[in-house]
């Protein structure tokens, strides 16, 4: 055998870095199979769990199903391997372009613009040929009825306070005459309700002629300074302590004759606060007469803004001399608070973000930020929401023909960021004039500390100029425009611009100067064509004074010489209308009166017309081409209590129950459950997005909804737009839908809304299924 010190020398002879250069001499074949069992034993240890498995999925692979079977596997790790091995610095990155209308692009539009805009002088006069539409080729006339006899003694006192800003006082005012007219009341002074956004203490008499205003209703209504002492005395001499109507928006005048006047009677004084949009304008000729007086007659500025603003038109007018003394007037809306209400996102970055959440927290304070309250800039500016900025109002009249040398006087309040959003707007029109740089400090002192005596200052301004431009609506444009039409022959001389069709084309950095200003010389003689509008029954009288408030003196022979310019003539324009009705119709004997027209209307809209399906009611007269009434029955399954709550109060849940045909309703003004509310929907028909905007009224105890259009695609179309759901029930769980729609269309060439009402039907309908679902 080896001794143990001859193994350890062979074994130092082997390692590296020996000295001995000497072999080993060969080892034992019994040394060798011990050391080979040993090493096997250690390999056989040392093996794991994921040695095994590594081994059973080797031979798998081996197999030729196995690789099939993994072939997709070792393809995906390759290019995962691959992907990670690679760098990402040369891989395609991709841009996505904001949503439409989520980015203000004006200010690229107009870069791109800029220099075709200076060199195009082509359209110089734009001024003198901008409205070239007349009605029919007769003019309209202001017409005045006011009474000459005594008055019946009073049957009470009436005391109204009227909120909000210059023109929705104006509104309470005219309203409360009709009122106390109608009611054979005595009418207080209305007081101006103080608010925190106009922050405005003016009283009556500071913003209008009051003597004027008493002498000129003296034989129509009787109006005073204060309620009489004696009746004061029983509420200690406080005027919170008198009975107090909280009368419900847009009501009718049967509530004033049912409920307000047996506690007039009773209490012969009454107070109605607050009182703005207190009166539906769906009302009898008497009480519209006594609207007319107030509006067009009776209300006059005091003379100090009288005489202030009309210094400021004399000055347009020597300015403007080389157009014959012709301006553009703009109401301009981009003050901090209309920006922040809107909730669209301009150009002012962060600083801009931080003044809007500041102003809407001060103004609407929790209002915005309430739980589920989602704010989308990009949907409003589509929708037509945001506000025109003054750059978008140049380039808008720019591309309506209006050139550097057009005077404009700009009406507005102070600017949000005057000096950056404003440099646009001046360098495209220098020419451009303010009150403040119209009229000396020392002359608008007096004024300058209230608003609603400085937007007097600029509504007389804006009543006189030859076009007037409208930017983002409110009572002051609209009670500009009527009063326009009052004054010129019954066009308002306004241009309304489509800010839903100016976002899609500011949304268009490649805008061509010449694509752009053709659609804006369509959206000019647009304006021009809504020029002359009649007033339909859910219109406000104060925007369509015709014809209640005006007539055309060719129609019953007239000289037209017999109106005076400012107040109009006083005459019977009821009369004389029926008179010449009478004269056309096929039927002697009878006049044509609204009431023969709306009985036949609540005929065909009660049980006695079941038999009747829809029937075509029309009737027409000059001024209105064509007019009709479809009424058709739909059976449904559900019952009609579940119906009518759907269509009455659960209108936000049309998109989920009917999404195909309905996309959204929002609320635009009131309550989802209150008569009177303002409503937006967003539809579907033929393949089409459509927007109606609509005025609901309520009838619970008859179960019917009435939906009075006011905007929206199907106006363009109608003039009148008044649809009605009533739901008969029939049975236990089933009932009958009657729709009655009333409409009247625009033009002669219009085509009648039967598309509208198979519309109508099927979303009554596939309503019915979508409640029957909910039923089982």
């Amino acid at each position: 055998m080896i001794s143990q010190v001859e193994r350890d020398l062979s074994i130092q002879n082997r390692l590296p870095g020996s000295d001995h250069t000497t072999p080993s001499p060969p080892t034992s074949p019994h040394l060798c199979r011990s050391r080979s069992k040993s090493s096997a034993s250690v390999q056989q240890q040392s093996r794991t769990v994921a040695h095994r498995l590594s081994w059973i999925l080797l031979s798998v692979l081996l197999r030729r199903q196995g690789i099939l079977l993994f072939a997709p596997v070792i393809y995906v790790s390759c290019m995962l391997f691959h992907l990670h091995a690679a760098s990402f610095d040369a891989s395609p990155i991709i841009h996505r372009r904001p949503a439409p209308g989520s980015v203000y692009r004006s200010p690229q539009v107009y870069a791109r613009l800029r220099g075709e805009i200076e060199a195009d002088n082509t359209t110089a006069d734009a001024i003198s040929t901008i409205w070239k539409r007349s009605y029919k080729g007769v003019e309209w006339k202001p017409c005045v009825n006011k009474s000459t006899g005594v008055l019946p003694e009073s049957n009470g006192f009436i005391f109204i306070e009227a909120n909000g800003g210059l023109n929705q006082q104006r509104t309470s005012i005219c309203n409360a005459v009709a009122v106390a007219g109608y009611l054979n009341a005595t009418l207080v002074i209305p007081n101006f309700h103080y608010h925190s956004i106009w922050k405005d203490p003016s009283k009556f008499g500071d913003i209008y002629d009051e003597e004027y205003f008493v002498d000129t209703l003296a034989n129509d209504v009787r109006v005073v300074d204060t309620v009489p002492e004696y009746l004061m005395e029983r509420f200690d001499y406080n005027l919170t302590n008198v009975y107090n109507f909280r009368v419900k928006a847009w009501a009718p005048t049967s509530y004033y004759r049912d409920s307000v006047l047996p506690k007039l009677l009773e209490e012969k004084v009454i107070r109605i606060s607050p009182f703005a949009n207190r009166l539906s304008f769906d009302a009898p000729r008497a009480v519209q007469r006594f609207r007319c007086l107030a509006n067009n007659v009776a209300l006059r500025f005091s003379k100090p803004i009288l005489t202030q603003g009309e210094t400021l038109v004399n000055k347009m007018k020597e300015l403007s001399a080389n157009n014959a003394g012709k301006y553009v007037s703009v109401h301009l809306r981009f003050e901090e608070d209309m920006v922040a209400f809107s909730c669209c996102v301009f150009d002012g970055g962060d600083q801009e973000k931080q003044d809007m959440i500041a102003a809407r927290e001060r103004g609407w304070k929790g209002k915005f930020t309430k739980p589920g309250r989602v704010i989308r800039p990009g949907a409003n500016r589509l929708n037509g929401k945001c506000p025109l900025t003054p750059l978008e109002v140049g380039l808008m009249l720019r591309g309506m023909g209006f050139n550097k040398s057009t005077y404009i006087y700009l009406a507005a309040g102070p600017i949000y960021s005057a000096n950056r959003t404003m440099a646009p707007l001046l360098e495209m029109f220098p020419n451009l004039q303010t009150k403040e740089m119209l009229a000396s400090e020392e002359e608008l002192a007096p004024f300058k500390n209230f608003s609603s005596r400085m937007a007097a200052i600029d509504y007389t301004v804006c009543l006189h100029s030859e076009v007037f431009v409208t930017t983002q609506g409110g009572n002051f444009p609209h009670f500009l425009m009527g009063h326009r039409r009052y004054l010129f022959g019954g066009h308002s001389k306004t241009i309304r611009p489509d800010k839903r069709k100016l976002a899609v084309l500011f949304d268009n950095p490649k805008l061509g100067w010449k694509s752009f200003k053709r659609q804006m010389l369509s959206m000019r003689s647009h304006s021009d064509s809504k020029g002359f509008e009649l007033k339909r029954s859910s219109d406000s009288i104060y925007i369509f004074p015709c014809p209640d408030c005006m007539l055309i003196p060719q129609l019953i022979n007239i000289p037209s010489t017999s109106f005076v310019e400012k107040g109009g003539m006083e005459c019977d324009c009821t009369n004389k209308m029926e008179t010449f009705f009478s004269s056309q119709s096929n039927l002697k004997g009878i006049v044509l009166k609204a009431g023969h027209v709306a009985e036949a209307a609540l005929f065909l809209a009660s049980d006695g017309s079941a038999y009747v399906s829809g029937h075509n009611l029309a009737n027409r007269h000059p001024w209105c081409l064509y007019r009709g009434t479809y009424v058709t029955d739909v059976p449904l399954k559900g019952s009609a209590e579940k119906h009518y709550k759907r269509w009455r109060s659960e209108n936000h849940l049309a998109p989920d129950a009917i999404g195909h045909l309905i996309q959204g309703v929002t609320v635009h003004e009131g309550d989802w459950d209150s008569h009177g509310t303002i409503k937006i929907w967003n539809y579907t028909r033929d393949g089409k997005e459509e927007v109606l905007k609509e005025r609901i009224e309520i009838d619970d105890e008859n179960m019917a909804v009435t939906i009075n259009g006011l905007d929206g695609h199907v106006m363009e179309l109608l003039k009148v737009y008044v649809t009605t759901f009533h739901f008969i029930p029939e049975s236990e769980d089933g009932c009958v839908c009657k729709i009655t729609m009333i409409w009247e269309k625009r033009t002669e060439d219009s085509p009648e809304p039967i598309d509208f009402m198979k519309f109508v039907e099927k979303m009554i309908a596939d309503m019915d299924d979508h409640i029957l679902q909910n039923q089982e």
